[in-house]
């Protein structure tokens, strides 16, 4: 729309205002004594300098007096000469005195498409302003869709989150999105129990879920610049987000049935549904069949770190911990609960010894649904790290993990991701990222210990359907998904205490963007 239509349509529902004052920290407009709320948006056309519309979000207002500046007066007046004011005349009088700051303008570019911008600018003297929302039915769509194209550079596009707010109404026809390669960035969600922690994060993953399923049909060319699939491990402690509530509309499933078999191929399969249920359980459920995996982590895919940056561990247990890592490499877990790791007066002590296998314990035997004592390595780590750059979005039910058991999954699933996309921005082929057998490659480089989740790796990554593959090219890491971890009840795991030197989720809190890895914490507690 041209500015021409644009204020055309707002003056046929007529002017809900006029600016008094502005500044580069306040705007104060006069308006009629109307109905309004706080949060209300507010439009203000003007063509000093060019022709821009400029967005007025009002935070307070006030009741006013035409003649009078104080309405202290006027109500002794009315106190004792009720008769005389009682007319007409006297709600003439009756005004509003609406004040905020702009959230800034917008202004056409050589195309003609409206730019947002920063309010670097203000709106002329006596200018008429308008609010969203005001008026008959036709009139506030009209103003919502003039809104929705004023703000289109900014909000369109992307993973859409819901409806723009304006006071207490969402504007249905104004929808906000957030760019895709923002998930590589960091989001907080925080509230009391009951708040909504939970829908809000439904509404999250279904918009995820459109999102990809969007740019799988649609042409290359028809993406937009800030567009990209996102993937998504979504720690479900309820076991909610599959299925959503009752007399719901539903959750993930209904989305998958909604989909193509091509689309599921591509956006879904082998799996979406994670859970430490027996397999044969998941796969007679009729709402899962085979896109449900029993996720199981082998001690092998455990690092000291892992364990010290989620438990209670001293500096002397801490360094025993990375002393027995290097000396025994990936099976310091077996060797420390068979009682295989040698003491000494120093670092090993007995007492220290003692504290680890304590700390160990309930990887001990099978005590753990999330770490069974297994001998052969049946770890659904290498396929979780595969799924997830493939742009998949992973529900893990972890309703049968204890609260150590789920950090550790998601410290383990963290740093492996992390790892990973290290050694694919060092690297400049395959033969350099996985290296060859007399030579180590970008991936043992940053993924220590682990040998049997590397060689897992190798297999799945070097494949002709590998995601890091593009024929015989290495994809760059702009071109792989943007990868969002959920964490949820952060501060047992985010805290000063836990954030050392060396912890994977304060590297990623520092540098996670520029490798396409972030967090969404969840957290009753903000601070």
């Amino acid at each position: 729309m041209t500015y021409q239509e644009i204020t055309s349509h707002l003056e046929a529902s007529g002017h809900f205002g006029i600016l008094a004052e502005a500044s580069t920290s306040e705007i104060v407009v006069y308006a009629r004594n109307h109905d309004t709320s706080l949060g209300d948006l507010f439009l203000i056309p003007s063509d000093r300098g060019g022709e821009r519309i400029y967005i007025f979000r009002m935070t307070q207002y006030a009741n006013a007096l035409r003649r009078e500046d104080e309405m202290g007066p006027m109500a002794k007046n009315l106190m004792s000469m009720e008769d005389a004011f009682q007319s007409d005349d006297f709600e003439r009088d009756k005004l509003l005195r609406l004040s905020g700051t702009l959230l800034g303008y917008s202004d056409a570019d050589a195309n003609g498409r409206w730019v947002f911008r920063s309010p670097r600018k203000l709106p002329a003297h006596l200018t008429k302003v308008y609010k969203v929302g005001f008026g008959g039915e036709d009139h506030v769509r009209a103003q919502e869709h003039c809104l929705a194209e004023l703000l289109a550079g900014q909000i369109a596009g992307g993973v859409e989150i819901g409806a723009l707010l304006a006071g207490e109404r969402p504007l249905e026809h104004v929808r906000v999105g957030i760019p895709g390669e923002y998930f590589a960035h960091h989001l907080g969600i925080f509230g009391r129990t009951g708040t909504g922690k939970s829908n809000n994060l439904m509404v999250l993953i279904q918009s995820i879920l459109r999102n990809n399923r969007r740019l799988f049909t649609c042409r290359p060319e028809d993406r937009l610049p800030n567009d990209r699939v996102v993937s998504l491990l979504a720690i479900d402690p309820h076991d909610e987000f599959a299925k959503w509530k009752p007399g719901s509309q539903g959750g993930i499933t209904r989305l998958i049935r909604e989909m193509s078999a091509g689309e599921r191929a591509g956006l879904v399969e082998p799996f979406f549904y994670l859970s430490c249920r027996p397999q044969a359980s998941l796969s007679a459920d009729p709402d899962f069949g085979d896109v449900a995996r029993q996720c199981l982590l082998h001690r092998h895919d455990i690092t000291p770190s892992d364990l010290i940056s989620i438990m209670e561990f001293t500096d002397v247990m801490a360094g025993a911990c990375e002393i027995i890592g290097e000396m025994h490499g990936q099976r310091w877990i077996d060797s420390v609960l068979n009682g295989d790791v040698e003491q000494d007066d120093n670092i090993i002590s007995k007492l220290s010894l003692a504290a680890i296998n304590r700390r160990l314990g309930f990887l001990a035997g099978n005590r753990s649904n999330l770490v069974p004592n297994s001998r052969s390595y049946d770890s659904t780590l290498p396929d979780i790290i595969v799924a997830l750059e493939r742009g998949r979005v992973l529900d893990v039910d972890t309703t049968l993990m204890t609260e150590i058991e789920q950090f550790l999954l998601t410290t383990v699933v963290a740093r492996s991701i992390f790892a990973l996309r290290k050694a694919l921005k060092s690297s400049s082929s395959l033969e350099q990222l996985f290296g060859s057998a007399d030579e180590p490659g970008e991936l043992d480089r940053h993924l220590p210990l682990q040998e049997s989740l590397k060689e897992r790796l190798r297999t799945l990554l070097g494949a002709e359907d590998s995601p890091y593959r593009d024929g015989n090219r290495l994809r760059r890491l702009n071109e792989l998904p943007a990868v969002n971890l959920i964490i949820e009840e952060a501060p047992s795991i985010l805290n000063p205490a836990r954030i050392k030197f060396g912890s994977v989720f304060r590297d990623i809190s520092r540098q996670g963007r520029k490798f396409g890895v972030g967090l969404t914490v969840v957290s009753q507690q903000v601070t």
